[in-house]
Parts: C-alpha cells; structure tokens; sequence
C-alpha cells in the first residue's frame, strides 16, 4: 500500500493529542490524528472543569469542542482509529492501525491517554455522574 507521508502523526484525540496537533500546525506540519474512542478524551465526560487557565468554569464537552474546533480550522487530519504497532524503518515510522491501514510519519506523538479506574462496586456505572465520580 502506497502512502502519503505525514509530518507527524498523534496518537490519542485528548487534550494532549490534540494540543501536540495544534503546535505542529503552526510549525507548518502536516498532521494526521487517530483516535479510536472519543475525540477529546476523557475530559469530555466531566460535567464541569473549574481549574482551567482562561475559563472559569466551563463543561468537559464544550472544553473538547473548542480543542477539536481550534485543530481542525488549522487544518489537521483526522482518522477514527487505533493504533496497533509503530514500525521504525530509519527516517519513517510505519503505524499500524487496527483496521489494518498503515500509515507513514517522520514522527509519531503517544497520546494514549487514560482510562477511569472503577471500583466494581454494584451499580457504579449507573450513578456514575450522579454521585459517583472520577477526577480527570
């Protein structure tokens, strides 16, 4: 499979992916991001972020939505998908994606972010957000 190569490559669309997209667009790189889950990450789960440089309050969504909106004005690519195994081949790096793409960058940034640690207690996922809660 012939592929065009990126300048870099970000895998994982959280607040970390996407700010590393965001400084290599205005480096003028050419950016693809690959996210297999939510696009914003984790954040995007949390009613209300109050500790924030800028924004007094403002909701993890909306927070995620000003992110993606600023990345793709600045004109990165974007993919729904994982990330398998990167292949270092020298001045190129081989992602391999879960859907079997492949794709090619110079550089690839790991944003893989993280997962809630749940306790497994009866009906937790249920009153998730409604007493019960995690800090991003």
């Amino acid at each position: 499979m012939k592929t065009i190569p990126y300048d870099i490559i970000v895998a994982g669309a959280g607040p970390a992916g996407l700010t590393a997209a965001i400084y290599a667009r205005r480096a003028g790189k050419s950016v693809l991001v690959l996210e297999k889950d939510t696009f914003g990450g984790q954040i995007t789960h949390s009613p209300l972020v109050e500790n924030y440089p800028g924004f007094p309050a403002i909701s993890g969504s909306e927070f995620a939505d000003r992110l993606m909106d600023q990345v793709i004005s600045l004109g990165a690519e974007f993919d729904v998908d994982g990330v398998l195994d990167v292949i270092d081949t020298g001045t190129f790096k081989t992602v391999v994606s879960e859907s079997g793409k492949e794709y090619r960058a110079r550089a690839v940034i790991a944003a893989a972010g993280a997962k809630h640690r749940t306790l497994g207690l009866m009906r937790e996922r249920e009153f998730t957000g409604r007493g019960v809660s995690y800090c991003v």
